[in-house]
C-alpha cells in the first residue's frame, strides 16, 4: 500500500531524526489530516489515506488480509473504506 494525500490535509509527518533506514527500515513522508476533537471526544484524531496497488488488491481478493504496522507504542488505530480523492 502507499500513502497518498488525504482530503483536508494538514500536515506531513517524517521519520523521526534518529532513524536510521539500514537498521530501521524506509521511512517515508506520511500525509495526515489532525482533526481536533468534538465533545464528548476528547483526542485529536490522525487520519492519512492509503492506496492499495494491483498487486494488493490480487492478495486482498484471495482471502488475505491487511496488517498494521506501529513502531513503538500502539495507539488507537481503526481502518475504513472512503471514496478517494
Amino acid at each position: 500500500m502507499t500513502p497518498v494525500t488525504v482530503k483536508g490535509q494538514t500536515s506531513v509527518f517524517a521519520k523521526p531524526p534518529n532513524w536510521i533506514e539500514e537498521a530501521d527500515g524506509i521511512c517515508k513522508p506520511l500525509p495526515v489530516r489532525v482533526e481536533q476533537p468534538q465533545p464528548p471526544a476528547r483526542h485529536a484524531t490522525l487520519v492519512s489515506a492509503w492506496k492499495p496497488s494491483a498487486e494488493d488488491l490480487a492478495v486482498l481478493n484471495s482471502g488475505g488480509v491487511i496488517e498494521l504496522s506501529c513502531v513503538g507504542v500502539q495507539p488507537p488505530v481503526w481502518l475504513e473504506a472512503v471514496e478517494g480523492n
